[in-house]
């Protein structure tokens, strides 16, 4: 199989992921960011907005099903697993 640049190379990964949860999360951050926004809280917007993308690193982040141990050591190159 060829080397994918983004994703996981295996669609299975993709499947194993409970998507249901992450939208629910997604859907009530978006939430608190309108309801903050519309009282003029701009501070919380801002903090609010990091998390979301914070949020989104980590569900997008590549590494698959390894060992988190593995991901941060890694330096962004993909290991070989024994």
């Amino acid at each position: 199989m060829p080397e994918t640049v983004n994703g996981p190379e295996d669609a299975s990964e993709w499947d194993v992921i409970n998507w249901a949860v992450h939208e629910q999360n997604v859907a009530r951050l978006r939430q608190r960011i309108f309801t903050a926004a519309r009282d003029g809280d701009w501070p919380k917007v801002r903090n609010l907005q990091k998390m979301m993308v914070r949020h989104e690193a980590l569900v997008f982040a590549d590494g698959g099903g390894r060992p988190r141990s593995l991901r941060r050591r890694s330096g962004g190159v993909k290991l070989e697993e024994a």
